[in-house]
């Protein structure tokens, strides 16, 4: 057979279908007389088996609950509920070839009944099904990647996709809804996601828009012309899956993150009981709170933890986290390198859970105290915790005994800022922000309170028993410490907010000075070899500005993230907006000179679009944002997510103008690749309100981001769900933390001829 990767100009159609459960590992086998005739090929998924005939492939679906009753001689009455969706390939050649692809190691053997002839061994499995000639000059080719059924389309010259019509039988209905083909079955969907086609040319892969068209039952592809563009980078992002929580509690969304498996976990507060614990949980009931405890909004309430499986259709576990006298909220999660999830937060409660291993400080110091806790990767057990503080407010941006409100509260819920992270042997970091003249320091740039609040960043052994360093970072004013990454020269920057003319310290080479107004960014870089303070900058104008998020490049060049009232310059020849109140800068590694910025947003508009929640830069310097808009400048006007930048291919195309907000751009700036909404649709009685209480969410190395969402407000569920998941519904009489997961996955698809059919994943 010749190599697909010799072929030019070919036309590829990717598709991914999802059936309802997990799929089990694809294991394909030949019909070698074992089956009746007519089978070519079997694969057992998980409650289902798939069977290929000529010119046809069945789904037959199955209650495994039943069948596992029979299969144990448990009580079982009736006929086992069975659903079977045909896919028949509409004028397929006859003479088309049907081949195995990737055989086993492993062998079977079928001895059934008593008929000889049915009895055989030695039948080795494939891992992939290759159709050759389906149509004329289109070949067709089944497998499965990441736990789903993928099947792809090869038109080669000559071939005419037109050709390709796919009927469905059995479906109780079948639609097209935002791009995805949903096919319906008694025990739920498969889904079809958006058709992925590029030309296979000379030059590289082309990009071509396309879309399902469904008549009747039977589906075929529109395809809407092709882009001339060489070496064209290949977007197709896929929502992976999007869940409500679930609860019958009200629950906040404030954090998110995700572990090696690609599970995502969501982090936010549950206000009474009725949250969905899972059994075996660290903690399965509401601890309590404080109802008279209005320093911090909202009342009486614990951290709510949730761990979904990678597709979303499962809870893996769910478990509340808190003190019973005051109020607890988590700000910032990560996995460690064995996935124990590290959670970050504050809390108002002397007797908040911290485990029983030893502990750099094992009690509560004050108003309200940092807390850092480690979890076990089943949720079962609190393995450490720690308390960091002193005698006033820590880690509450903003919090006032006077109930003054500090110019850093810009965006609604900004008091919960702050992040934490891991190095490669688990010691943990964390930015955030203190009104605590007795805040523990060691190793300090700066040993001072200077102000109303300062920002702080402390490094903690990976047991939590050890402090390693801790600093201020502020003046006499206000100052607040939101992200934080490592560099690659045993470096370490954290960026923020301040109102403070300049910083307590002295500032070797400082770049720029505080231009007043409401607020200043600030970036900083410390050597984590002796913990000296080898640089730092203010960023912003006149008017206010703050910066959120840093990331560094694999050169080690800081990429910062933030919003501003003020004119922000754009670099010659990049994408932006001219006028446009988000802004991304790339500085060099002194924090002295910006290398290269941009600003982006919607237009005619006095303040920011978005609260920032994520950010990454990728090993091919591609930068990855997310944001939310609408109530998040609170009282002020001019925000929201009316009008920015969106690319033809979005996932969402419009907006209410309280949206998310998730944005790709190309190395250098020089391109906005993707840019879509999500989000639900208000109506003209409800609004749909989506947003963040604080705290920070997170993309992978690959481009996928892992969103909390603050959904449902209200008591509505209006915010989109995937088929299949957790919960399609918000249980509460008000909110509920929904987690969204969503795949830039052709970002990183690069042509790899490792065979015959060109894996370009």
């Amino acid at each position: 057979m010749k190599r697909l990767n010799t072929y030019i100009n070919c036309l590829v159609i990717i598709l991914i279908a999802y059936t309802n459960q997990a799929q089990a590992q694809f294991k394909l086998l030949p019909n070698n007389g074992q089956w009746e005739e007519g089978v070519l090929f079997k694969a057992e998924l998980s409650a289902c088996n798939l069977f290929v005939s000529k010119g046809q492939i069945t789904y037959l679906f199955y209650n495994s609950e039943q069948l596992n009753e029979a299969q144990h001689e448990q009580k079982f009455d009736g006929q086992l509920e069975m659903h079977a969706i045909k896919v028949n390939f509409l004028g397929a050649n006859p003479a088309a070839v049907y081949s195995g692809i990737g055989q086993s190691v492993e062998y079977y053997n079928y001895f059934i009944g008593n008929n000889p002839q049915k009895w055989k061994s030695k039948v080795y499995a494939h891992s992939k099904l290759y159709i050759s000639n389906i149509y004329n000059n289109i070949d067709f080719e089944l497998f499965e990647e990441k736990g789903a059924l993928k099947y792809n389309f090869i038109v080669k010259p000559g071939g005419d996709y037109k050709q390709i019509k796919l009927q469905y039988d059995g479906a109780d209905s079948l639609f097209i809804q935002n791009g995805v083909l949903n096919i319906k079955t008694r025990f739920g969907y498969i889904n079809e996601l958006r058709p992925f086609v590029y030309e296979q040319a000379s030059q590289g892969d082309l990009p071509i828009n396309s879309q399902y068209v469904l008549e009747g039952n039977t589906m075929h592809f529109e395809i809407n012309g092709k882009r001339n563009v060489s070496n064209a980078l290949i977007i197709d992002p896929v929502l992976v899956f999007s869940s409500y929580s679930g609860s019958r509690a009200d629950n906040f969304g404030y954090t998110a993150t995700f572990d090696s498996k690609g599970r995502g976990i969501a982090g936010g507060t549950v206000f009474g009981f009725g949250f969905p614990t899972t059994s075996g949980a660290y903690q399965v009931d509401f601890a309590g709170g404080d109802e008279e405890d209005t320093d911090i909004g909202y009342v009486d309430r614990d951290c709510g933890i949730s761990v979904y499986q990678a597709d979303g259709k499962s809870l893996l576990y769910c478990t509340y986290l808190g003190g019973s006298m005051s109020n607890d909220q988590p700000h910032s999660m990560i996995v460690d390198s064995k996935d124990n999830l590290l959670v970050m937060g504050t809390t108002k409660s002397f007797d908040f859970p911290i485990g029983i291993a030893p502990a750099f400080d094992d009690s509560y110091n004050g108003l309200s105290d940092i807390f850092i806790v480690k979890f076990s990767q089943d949720g079962t057990q609190l393995l450490l915790g720690t308390f960091v503080g002193g005698s006033s407010y820590d880690g509450l941006n903003g919090d006032r005994p006077t109930k003054t409100t500090s110019p850093l509260l810009y965006n609604y819920a900004d008091d919960f800022r702050g992040e934490i992270i891991v190095d490669t042997l688990d010691d943990v970091y964390v930015a955030t922000t203190t009104m605590s003249k007795d805040f523990p320091t060691l190793n300090a740039s700066d040993n001072s309170y200077g102000g109303k609040q300062d920002g702080c960043v402390f490094k903690l052994s990976a047991d939590l028993s050890t402090l390693l360093f801790s600093t201020y970072i502020g003046g006499n004013e206000d100052d607040a410490a939101y992200g934080l990454d490592l560099g690659t020269h045993n470096d370490l920057y954290i960026t923020g907010g301040s109102n403070t003319i300049n910083f307590n310290y002295s500032v070797p080479g400082l770049a720029q000075i505080n231009n007043g107004g409401r607020a200043d960014g600030f970036l900083v870089r410390i050597d984590l070899s002796n913990f000296n303070l080898l640089a730092a900058t203010f960023i912003g104008t006149s008017a206010y500005d703050q910066t959120y998020f840093v990331k560094v490049d694999k050169y080690g060049k800081p990429f910062v993230f933030g919003q501003s009232e003020g004119q922000h310059a754009r670099s010659p020849n990049v994408f932006g907006v001219d006028g446009s109140r988000m802004f991304l800068k790339k500085l060099d590694l002194n924090c002295t000179a910006i290398e290269l910025q941009t600003v982006f947003g919607g237009t005619n508009k006095l303040r920011p679009d978005i609260s920032p929640t994520a950010l990454l830069v990728d090993e091919c310097e591609r930068i990855f944002i997310a944001g939310w808009g609408g109530i998040n400048l609170g009282g002020f006007t001019g925000g929201g997510t009316t009008n920015m930048p969106i690319t033809s291919d979005a996932y969402q195309k419009s907006t209410d103008g309280e949206d998310f907000y998730l944005a790709v751009f190309s190395k250098g700036f020089n391109e906005l690749q993707y840019a879509t909404y999500i989000g639900g649709k208000s109506t003209p009685s409800v609004s749909a309100h989506e947003h963040v209480d604080g705290g920070t969410s997170r993309f992978d190395k690959k481009g996928v981001v892992y969103q909390s969402v603050c959904a449902g407000c209200g008591g509505q569920s209006l915010f989109p769900t995937t088929q299949g998941v957790w919960s399609k519904t918000n249980n509460s009489r008000n909110c509920n933390n929904a987690l969204f997961k969503f795949d830039f996955e052709n970002l990183n698809r690069k042509p790899i001829a490792k065979d015959s059919f060109m894996e370009v994943f």
